[in-house]
């Protein structure tokens, strides 16, 4: 009986193990290649297409990719099926998780109540949210730009085992009120990445616009945007995408063989994640923050500026959005099944959208959590299109 259970032991480590190696190896495409250098658009699109198709009938991708400008869509392609059983083909009007790709729409719903009037970004968490003045220093600020030093609720939850049934914003609030974690450091003075931080702000706009977070996006952000592929959905919503995406994974024994891997108990709460969007909503996105249709500019270009420490050091994070460079800014995601990628040229107008739901293991931290792959090699491709379409 020993022998039995180390040897399924050792299979199950090697299982691990074999697909660790597979998700995270550098998927090198044709696309930089010499032959390339003077092809047309046409032509790198082309090789674009058969690269992508490959991951995909090796097992190592499956969503949609979408290259545009700030005028239309250059490259939209999608693989795969929008459910574990192949009942849906994904188009670029399937909705996926983008799980943390999801803040940088938090922060518009802040930015655009203070806009309004009805909050400023100086306001203080206990000033909205007066259960947390046990933290009375952090402001909304601060939690726009992960600076805060708030406590992880997924960790402090399951160390508390409160996520044995779905885990609601209230549950988090309650978990941080009864146990009290201390700050990881003062607000401000360091730049620690936080979900909580980013559900505390989607509870901020709850309480201030007196609407659910969903709603209040679905009115205020999504619909104006002309995002009619967008909502926030999870396990309390009762209305879902009409082309919703499931996740899946792949059985470490055989990855032929599919199985759901979706929401979880996490999925109660918003505003760090439990966006869904279509690639082609999120090119209307772009679209629309760079015309300045929700915000004017001069609102705007505050959630691309760098948060900026005590110190005076810059944090390289706007509001919801990583700045990579003055001039282009992008966030990656990932939960349960879903990976996503967002990448912004502010001056040339040029973006990359990449959506999986087939939980393949895409991103690395040392690449500031970009895909490993498939992210790395499509920014290259991008830069290096004309920027007048053939």
């Amino acid at each position: 009986m020993l022998v039995s259970r180390m040897i399924l032991l050792l299979l199950i480590i090697i299982a691990a193990v074999a697909t660790t190696v597979a998700c995270s190896r550098v998927y090198t495409p044709p696309l930089q290649a010499q032959e390339l250098k003077s092809a047309t658009q046409k032509k790198r699109f082309e090789a674009l297409d058969q690269w992508l198709h490959s991951l995909y009938d090796s097992n190592r991708f499956s969503g949609t990719v979408l290259i545009g400008n700030s005028d239309r869509i250059l490259f939209s392609k999608s693989y795969g099926f929008e459910d574990p059983g192949y009942t849906r083909v994904i188009t670029e009007s399937s909705a996926f998780n983008l799980a943390s790709v999801s803040k940088q729409f938090t922060a518009m719903a802040i930015l655009i109540l203070e806009h309004d009037g009805k909050l400023s970004v100086s306001d203080h968490l206990r000033d909205h949210v007066p259960e947390m003045e046990i933290y009375p220093d952090i402001t909304i600020d601060h939690l726009l730009h992960h600076t805060s030093g708030i406590a992880d609720y997924m960790r402090l939850a399951i160390k508390h085992n409160a996520n044995r049934e779905l885990f609601k914003t209230s549950d988090l609030i309650t978990l941080f009120t009864n146990h009290q974690p201390s700050l990881k450091f003062s607000p401000g003075t360091k730049f620690q990445y936080s979900n909580t931080g980013y559900v505390l702000l989607a509870e901020i706009v709850a309480r201030v616009s007196e609407q659910t977070f969903e709603a209040y996006t679905l009115d205020s952000v999504f619909m104006p945007a002309g995002m009619v592929d967008s909502q926030v959905f999870n396990r309390l919503s009762t209305t879902e995408p009409a082309r919703r995406v499931l996740g899946f994974k792949r059985n470490s024994f055989n990855r032929a063989k599919t199985m759901p891997h979706d929401l979880n108990n996490f999925d109660g709460v918003a505003g760090d994640g439990g966006v869904y969007a279509s690639a082609r909503d999120l090119h209307r996105w772009h679209q629309v923050l760079l015309t300045g249709k929700l915000l004017p500019h001069s609102v705007y270009r505050r959630a691309i500026t760098s948060g900026t420490l005590a110190d005076g050091s810059e944090t390289g994070y706007g509001y919801g959005c990583f700045l990579r460079s003055e001039t282009v800014i992008d966030h990656a995601g990932g939960w349960a099944g879903f990976s996503s990628y967002i990448y912004r040229s502010l001056d040339t107008g040029k973006l990359i959208i990449i959506l999986d739901n087939s939980s393949n293991a895409l991103r690395v931290v040392p690449k500031g959590f970009r895909f490993t792959s498939i992210g790395l090699n499509l920014i290259k491709f991008v830069e290096d299109l004309p920027q007048v379409a053939e």
